[in-house]
């Protein structure tokens, strides 16, 4: 339904089209011109040089076959995303290329799609890296795939240092019962919390209340973690807990 046919003698520029590929855009086929150009005006302008160079490079026997993505300009104002693919059929004794056939698919739900899912990737990101909290992605064996600066201040390394971790090798995942977390989240797929004092292999001493959540992405489990520096709240509460302690111990001397 939403694929139609079009057939172009080159020389003469005549193109014509079927009832469905004018429908893609919104035409009955007495509304359109059969000619190369009038396909040609209803390219996006940001679309334009590409789509023609690559007409231009089949012509010229750069390429085998011809394949484009492309918007035209739909009858209404809108535009309309489509798969153009064709080859020329006919070439004269000099090779010239007399007559080109090919299809139009509308792609468009596709292409709107694609756009809403790259934007909320987007969104997804940007919100990672400016959180106060450290966040990181691991691959189930472990490797670190993504990591934010926040994460990298908290545990003292900058994130190149972090991408190359596997927090199944870090003794501070192992003392901290943070690797038992980690694997309980894979296997069972119940997120965990836990507040932990860790030293980081890179020697810095944090308090942290842990977060973890396994996750699919490409088919395969994923591990989110998030760290909260909480080592200051954890700090004044060791400080007024050695105070009350140590008031207990006066009144009890008395």
């Amino acid at each position: 339904a939403n694929l139609g046919s079009w057939d172009w003698y080159v020389q003469a520029g005549q193109a014509i089209a079927s009832q469905r590929s004018a429908e893609l855009i919104g035409y009955s086929l007495d509304e359109i011109e059969q000619h190369f150009d009038f396909w040609a005006s209803l390219l996006h302008p940001d679309d334009r040089q590409r789509a023609l160079e690559k007409v231009s490079d089949h012509l010229a026997g750069v390429t085998d076959y011809y394949e484009d993505e492309y918007r035209l300009r739909h009858k209404s104002g809108d535009w309309k995303w489509l798969l153009s693919r064709g080859k020329v059929t006919e070439r004269d004794q000099d090779g010239k290329p007399l007559r080109m056939t090919g299809t139009y698919l509308d792609i468009t739900d596709r292409k709107l799609f694609e756009l809403r899912a790259a934007e909320a990737n987007e969104l997804r990101e940007k919100i990672v890296s400016e959180s106060p909290m450290g966040i990181a992605v691991y691959r189930a064996d472990g490797q670190c795939i993504s990591a934010n600066e926040a994460l990298g201040r908290i545990v003292g390394a900058d994130k190149e240092r972090l991408l190359a971790q596997n927090f199944r090798n870090l003794a501070s995942w192992k003392d901290g019962g943070l690797l038992s977390d980690a694997e309980r989240v894979l296997d069972r797929g119940i997120n965990r919390q836990r507040e932990a004092r860790v030293t980081s292999t890179f020697g810095k001493n944090v308090w942290v209340d842990a977060r973890m959540a396994r996750f699919t992405s490409g088919g395969e489990p994923h591990l989110l973690l998030v760290f909260n520096d909480i080592t200051e709240r954890r700090t004044a509460e060791d400080a007024l807990k050695f105070e009350r302690e140590q008031l207990l111990s006066l009144f009890e001397s008395i």
